[in-house]
């Protein structure tokens, strides 16, 4: 659908009183602190997923370095990593 019009829109100033402005004060201060409070919520989960998740890493690199000190060793040493059954 395509408006068209005559003349190009205008754009309204709104000019609050002084209880408008005490009344959106009160409503942006209390909207702001929801925000605040969510937000420390949010990055202190993620600070603990991204702690969690680099012990985890930490982990995986410290097996994988141990699995590769065992090949090394049983290559110089000339040792089967399978055993027969397996």
């Amino acid at each position: 659908m395509v408006l068209n019009t005559s003349a190009p829109p205008r754009r309204i100033e709104e000019e609050f009183d002084e209880k408008d402005r005490s009344e959106i004060h009160r409503i942006i201060s209390e909207l702001r602190h929801t925000y605040i409070e969510q937000h420390t919520e949010a990055l202190t989960e993620y600070n603990k997923v991204e702690r969690l998740a680099n012990r985890k890493l930490h982990e995986v690199n410290r097996l994988e370095k141990h699995l590769q000190r065992i090949e090394d060793f049983c290559k110089k040493n000339n040792i089967p990593l399978v055993e027969k059954g397996e």
